[in-house]
């Protein structure tokens, strides 16, 4: 079980939803425009009631999500397998338990490793929290404690240097 907490941001004219839970497993993967990159929604995108959204990004093997900005406040438990992860031009080795806190403005993208990831995110949507100092270090810290750092030698190794096609 994950819980997520954090003060909720209203928005004027729309009630703040009510409590809500559900599993993983009752909800439906579906493709994304990313060849072998499937995605749970937990929360509904479309509706401006929640101020964040909540996705289960699900990569199958050294499939890859390109680099890109990113506006909002992120944040992603990685829940299986691992991979790299590029956060402002590093590259940070992660698997299973690791967390990442990534600030608005850090440009970012996910390399599967050849077992496959997945990994719960989470992001702002329907509000701007970070109305100053937009510019800050998009680096994490691992939930065992350890700071989240490149092999990219190691896992470039594992992996072809682009990813193939799907079948």
């Amino acid at each position: 079980m994950i819980i997520i907490k954090r003060h909720y941001e209203p928005w004027p004219g729309i009630p703040a939803p009510g409590v809500f839970w559900g599993r993983l497993g009752a909800l439906t993967a579906t493709p994304t425009a990313v060849p072998g990159l499937m995605r749970r929604e937990l929360l509904d995108p479309a509706n401006p009631a929640f101020d964040f959204n909540i996705s289960h990004m699900e990569f199958g093997r050294c499939r890859a999500r390109p680099d890109r900005d990113s506006h909002e406040e992120h944040g992603l438990y990685m829940t299986s397998g691992g991979g790299l992860y590029h956060l402002d031009g590093d590259e940070l080795e992660v698997r299973g338990d690791d967390f990442i806190y990534m600030a608005p403005y850090c440009r970012q993208g996910f390399r599967a490793g050849p077992e496959g990831g997945s990994y719960l995110l989470y992001k702002d949507v329907y509000r701007d929290g970070f109305l100053t100092d937009r510019r800050r270090s998009g680096l994490g810290y691992g939930l065992r404690g350890r700071r989240l750092r490149a092999d990219a030698q190691n896992s470039q190794a594992r992996c072809p240097a682009a990813p193939s096609r799907a079948p």
